[in-house]
């Protein structure tokens, strides 16, 4: 028998047309990214075929009570979370957030949906962050795939918080190498403000970054607004942001130190703001929350050394300039006013190596950052905060891994010296060797996108079976 499924697909792969023509499924409803996207939905008779640019711009409150406001209040803290990176309007986004929660809702009250599938991670956008809680209210499959690199994905079982195994692993070395993004050189200018020349966009993003790209765009159409995504925000505001960034860089700079690597210490990875991966997505991804726990679970006479992301200052460009609609937000000076309070915590200079600070380090800390695959292969100690959401720590493969679940247990680990365990050369080569079956490659093989759906196919009858 067929199942119903709602798809969002905002990626370049068009995997929801494959779902379209695969004789499992019965395509309900589907988000699509562009206009030719969504024609092509309903010359295929989908009954609810939307673009993520409508779903922003809905006015649909019919079924608007409050008890369905109580129900979805997690919800609404995440889209609120999540969408300050965009638009600097908690009051727009909050309507934004009601009109599509309403819509969703009438669609799965008049429709049987037996799974769902998001080509995306929950980001706090209105699409995604609905679509995955209410499968999960409604305890419908809901599948969403997790972008561990731009090229390697695994698929989630969102509604059981479980990583579902896959059908084509990629190879050994890929998994080692590439798990875990760290090519930020694929530079390339877009022409981003169509009223100024490619040639002037180039040369004066070299002088100025992108801020000065938008200057000149602005100043052409005597237009103090610029284009974000979606959304139009006002240039003063991007400005103002790029000023506050700047700020916590300089005070960064003057309170950070160089190591002293004869103390003991742990080393804590500070995480870009605002991410995705450590976002709402994450049961904990409060930074400051996380120093004062790992600050207050240290023996005494332990620091605590922290540094910050290499990319956290580097926004000012063709790609990540977004970042700069609100990202005070996020992150400011006065988190690490805060920081600077706790006794045992050092911030520690930029131009230090990480790789220096683990390894001196007694043990290393994250949320769920490259550090924790560079901790296995280097046989160092690793305390995550993921609550078991990434394949490395849900696997439980690897026994220098330790996930935190509540402060007892952290210190306990400290005490009993469990973080001087070693673990062998074949538990390490036998941990990566099962880890790459949590991983595949859907963007350059031919069969990736057959993967994700015979992986669903799979999972739904195992469901049945059970």
């Amino acid at each position: 028998m067929k199942k119903n499924i709602f798809i969002l697909d905002c990626s370049e792969n068009g995997i929801f047309k494959n779902f379209i023509k695969n004789a499992h499924f019965n395509v309900i409803g589907c988000i699509v990214f562009n206009k030719n996207e969504k024609e092509y939905c309903l010359q295929h008779g989908i009954k609810y075929v939307f673009t993520s640019e409508e779903i922003d711009f809905l006015s649909e409150l019919d079924l608007f009570n409050f008890s369905l406001i109580e129900d979805y209040r997690p919800t609404q803290r995440k889209v609120e979370f999540g969408m300050m990176r965009s638009l600097n309007s908690n009051m727009l986004i909050a309507n934004k957030y009601y009109n599509a929660l309403c819509l969703f809702e009438k669609i799965f009250k008049d429709n049987k949906i037996d799974c769902i599938f998001t080509n995306c991670i929950p980001h706090g956008y209105i699409p995604e962050t609905i679509l995955l809680d209410m499968g999960r209210k409604y305890q419908i499959p809901t599948y969403c795939i997790f972008p561990v690199t731009m090229q390697y994905s695994c698929i989630i079982r969102y509604d059981t918080k479980k990583n579902v195994q896959v059908s084509n692993p990629i190879a050994k070395e890929e998994v080692t190498q590439d798990v875990f993004n760290k090519n930020k050189n694929s530079y390339q200018v877009e022409n981003i403000n169509h009223k100024l020349p490619k040639r002037i966009q180039k040369i004066f993003h070299n002088i100025g970054g992108q801020i000065t790209i938008d200057i000149l765009s602005c100043l052409k159409r005597l237009n103090p607004r610029i284009q974000m995504g979606f959304y139009q925000t006002r240039l003063i505001e991007k400005i103002y942001s790029l000023y506050r960034l700047g700020e916590m860089k300089r005070f960064y700079k003057k309170n950070s130190v160089i190591p002293d690597y004869t103390q003991k210490y742990i080393f804590y990875a500070i995480h870009f703001e605002p991410e995705a991966a450590t976002g709402v997505i994450c049961d904990l991804q409060n930074q400051l929350t996380i120093i004062q726990l790992l600050a207050k679970s240290l023996p005494d006479g332990w620091l605590l050394y922290i540094k910050d992301h290499p990319h956290q200052y580097n926004i000012n460009n063709i790609l990540d300039h977004y970042y700069l609609t609100n990202i005070h937000f996020f992150k400011d000076r006065d988190f690490y006013e805060e920081v600077l309070k706790i006794k045992n915590v050092r911030l520690i200079t930029l131009q230090t190596q990480s790789e220096d600070l683990l390894q001196h380090a007694q043990a290393v800390a994250t949320i769920n950052g490259s550090i924790i695959l560079e901790s296995v292969t280097k046989n160092k100690a690793c305390i995550t905060f993921d609550n078991y959401l990434m394949p490395i720590t849900q696997s439980k493969l690897f026994s220098n891994i330790h996930v935190f679940q509540n402060l007892q247990r952290l210190k306990e680990y400290f005490t009993s010296s469990k973080y001087q365990q070693k673990m062998s050369n074949e538990e390490i080569d036998s941990g990566i060797e099962k880890l790459r079956y949590y991983y595949f490659n859907h963007h350059i093989m031919g069969g990736g996108d057959l993967t994700i759906m015979e992986t669903i196919i799979k999972d739904l009858k195992n469901e049945s079976n059970a």
